[in-house]
C-alpha cells in the first residue's frame, strides 16, 4: 500500500503537488472520498491548516469526529 500526506501549514489558500506514486484510484483516509489520478503532479487546493491522507487501497474510515 501507498501513502501520500498532504498539508497546508501556511495562513492562505495553497496549492500542493501531492506526488502520487501512480495513477489510479487513491482514497483520501478520513472521509473515504474516492478519487482518480491521472496526473500524478496534479494540483491539490488545500486550505490553511488543511491536511489530507490519501491511500492507494481503500481503508476502513477512522471512528472519529471531524468538522469543517
Amino acid at each position: 500500500m501507498n501513502a501520500v500526506v498532504l498539508g497546508n501549514f501556511g495562513v492562505k489558500n495553497d496549492s500542493v503537488d501531492p506526488r502520487f506514486m501512480s495513477t489510479g484510484t487513491w482514497y483520501e483516509y478520513f472521509t473515504g472520498e474516492m478519487m482518480e489520478v491521472s496526473d500524478v503532479n496534479a494540483p491539490i487546493s488545500l486550505r490553511p491548516g488543511e491536511y489530507r491522507i490519501y491511500t492507494d487501497k481503500q481503508l476502513e474510515m477512522p471512528d472519529m469526529i471531524t468538522s469543517d
